[in-house]
């Protein structure tokens, strides 16, 4: 979106519309409305990751998103992994991609929903792509939990839809990568809102800080 970048959305809308307006991460926001209604609630320490086109982060912490110092935490898709950017190796693109490769077809024909066909009926080809995928993004979970120690993993996005697939496999390959029992501590678990996640979590967000200019206006 040319100029996009430095653009005041929050003071744009409220100019425009005369309303009150609170502006967060897509991520964030899902992570948020996660911990509110959905997969994470009354957890005090919550990691949140979107499997998508590429892989979003966010990280709760004790009712606050953890936003760094520019408010640049938590973007987890560009961290280097042993084969390369996170998102690149272990997001929904990257397994159409590997799949798309093995069975010699066009990416654009393939989607998520016909590897998992193709999975549930036993493809030996797709199982296998699948499986370094796992591994792929366990690479990735580990990493964060020796930074973060979550109390619960949140995993998102259209693929995460199939839990009883993936769920026993993520947790046996987190297990197994993990140096040591002391870090498997984090309940791992799926996205309960669905897309609804950031539309809630926006809410949550503007409710929150309508709460906090209250507070500030009476002090």
């Amino acid at each position: 979106i040319p100029k996009y970048t430095g653009t005041e959305i929050k003071a744009e809308l409220e100019h425009r519309f005369n309303l009150p307006c609170a502006v967060e991460n897509d991520v964030n926001a899902a992570c948020l409305g996660e911990s509110w209604l959905g997969g994470a609630r009354e957890r005090g320490s919550v990691l949140c990751l979107t499997i998508g086109t590429g892989i979003g982060g966010a990280m709760l912490l004790n009712d606050g998103l953890i936003n760094g110092y520019s408010f640049t935490a938590c973007e987890v898709g560009y961290m280097q992994l042993s084969k390369g950017k996170f998102q690149d190796v272990a997001s929904t693109k990257a397994l159409i991609k590997q799949v798309a490769s093995r069975k010699n077809i066009e990416e654009n024909a393939l989607n998520g929903r016909q590897i998992m066909e193709w999975a549930y009926n036993g493809d030996a080809d797709v199982l296998i792509e699948i499986e370094q995928w796992i591994e792929n993004l366990v690479e990735g979970v580990v990493n964060l939990i020796y930074i973060f120690n979550p109390e619960v993993i949140v995993l998102g996005g259209g693929l995460m839809e199939e839990e009883s697939f993936f769920k026993p496999r993520l947790k046996k390959a987190i297990s197994a990568k993990l140096i040591s029992p002391m870090f498997d501590t984090a309940d791992l678990t799926f996205a309960k809102l669905g897309n609804e996640a950031g539309m809630i979590g926006a809410l949550y967000h503007f409710l929150n800080q309508k709460e906090a200019k209250k507070d500030d206006d009476f002090k």
